[in-house]
């Protein structure tokens, strides 16, 4: 009888327990939304102890790799292979956490292989069948009473039920959504012109006498509950009186992913789809290409590469002439909230490209902001989290201080003499992606984003 129990229990500890726990634990100590039970594992069971166990693997084999998959998505948004080619190249330099995560993906893959053929050896199709069939109904019951509420979307899992298909999700939403907006081949924008910090300021950027313009846009710049946050992070640059004039300040409403806040803002366009690579039509009005016919020397700054979101491809068409990213200078270190380059380094090209004499448009995307708001970035600590009731182990945390970072250097630039003149414009691209939900509205207004512009005093 005892025989018979552990016979009948390996497989429900391999198959379900064992890859089940471990990508929970996984998910819950990054607060990533998973289901405790990940029914695939065992549709891949049934081919194991078929006649065709080969098939068994592949799929077990595809169905982690799904797995692992739809958790990197929550916090890395990629869309196409060549993205993820581009990230997976940093891993040597990513978070011990994420080493350790697949690594131990790596092992548990190899680890399955050897046991499985071991347990084929005890367990029949009719075990496996059993197992799958009790899943299903879980499963069959949790789609039915899911809560109205509920938030999928293509790079989240909000409200799990207690099991659930990362397979099902990717052919529901990536599969389709990501096709429509990275390999659509239809009208490019949309006719709704959506509010933006340039837009608020079109009386005064780029429509006047200055010769010197900046327009920045703060990766997860974000509108904070308590307004005094944000208050503390513009600080930096707010009390630089003598050098800082015109200062004006607001909020905009927004949902969309980085290269939409872009498109906002550079041309008062909101995208259709991202397959913006042999898009030509549509950047007429936008502000670079604006700026150049004003006799503006435009250039964009970003220090993350250029094949993401084919910004190498359709910054010229609003109208850069140069386009720098991380594969055009060399680094003095790399920054690692999002694989790329620093922007505390970054931002001395910039200062110099606005150096130059004539008339020049500068823009610069920000990039070490990103979520998950890598502690490793930080080379000065501006931001007291304790002062403003922030838990400091939180993303929230990180988020704050990578931002007052930002201002701080910003700042200093200023107080350096190194940008008289210029007229800047700082503007968010999204609120900040925080995993745990309930962290998030403690501490920020959901879709919701800041922008401040100002003048440079010239002397």
């Amino acid at each position: 009888m005892h025989n018979l129990r552990i016979k009948y229990l390996k497989p429900i500890f391999y198959l379900l327990i064992l890859p089940n726990v471990f990508l929970f634990s996984v998910a819950a100590y990054l607060n990533l939304g998973r289901s405790p039970v990940n029914i695939d594992y065992l549709f891949a069971a049934l081919f194991v102890y078929s006649r065709v166990p080969i098939i068994g693997y592949v799929a077990f084999a595809v169905f982690l790799l799904l797995d692992v998959l739809a958790l990197v998505v929550q916090v890395f948004q990629f869309a196409r292979l060549d993205h993820l080619m581009y990230l997976s190249s940093f891993l040597p330099e990513a978070p011990v956490a994420y080493q350790i995560a697949t690594a131990c993906t790596v092992l548990w893959l190899i680890f399955f292989m050897f046991y499985a053929v071991t347990l084929r050896k005890n367990t029949n199709l009719t075990q496996a069948l059993a197992l799958f069939n009790i899943a299903l109904g879980i499963y069959t019951i949790g789609v039915y009473s899911a809560p109205a509420d509920n938030t999928e979307r293509i790079w989240r899992i909000d409200n799990a039920a207690f099991v659930g298909s990362p397979t099902l999700h990717t052919v529901k939403h990536r599969t389709r959504l990501f096709h429509q907006y990275f390999y659509a081949d239809g009208e490019a924008f949309s006719k709704y012109i959506p509010p933006s910090a340039t837009s608020e300021n079109a009386s005064t950027f780029g429509y006047n006498d200055d010769e010197k313009l900046l327009l920045i846009i703060n990766e997860s710049w974000g509108v904070t509950a308590n307004p005094g946050i944000t208050e503390q992070l513009l600080q930096s640059v707010v009390h630089l009186n003598e050098h800082v004039t015109e200062i004006d300040s607001g909020q905009i409403n927004f949902t969309g992913a980085t290269v939409a806040g872009e498109l906002r803002e550079l041309c008062q366009l909101s995208p259709n789809h991202f397959n913006l690579k042999d898009v030509t039509a549509g950047f007429e009005n936008c502000l670079p290409n604006k700026l150049k016919q004003r006799g503006y020397t435009t250039s964009a700054f970003h220090a993350a590469s250029g094949v993401m979101y084919d910004r190498i491809y359709w910054y010229s068409q609003a109208g850069f002439q140069n386009s720098n990213f991380f594969e055009n200078f060399e680094w003095s270190r790399r920054c690692y909230s999002y694989p790329g380059g620093c922007d505390f380094e970054l931002i001395n090209k910039v200062v110099e490209e606005l150096a130059n004499p004539g008339k020049r448009f500068a823009y610069w995307l920000t990039l070490n902001s990103h979520a998950i708001y890598d502690e490793r970035d930080l080379i000065t600590n501006q931001f007291d989290c304790q002062r403003f009731a922030v838990d400091p182990s939180t993303q929230s945390c990180r988020n704050l201080k990578l931002q007052a970072q930002f201002f701080y250097v910003l700042a200093q630039q200023i107080a350096e003499h190194k940008l008289q003149g210029v007229r800047v414009i700082v503007v968010s691209d999204h609120a900040p992606v925080i995993t745990d939900k309930k962290e998030k509205n403690t501490y920020f207004v959901d879709n919701r984003i800041n922008w401040v512009s100002f003048k440079v005093a010239a002397y």
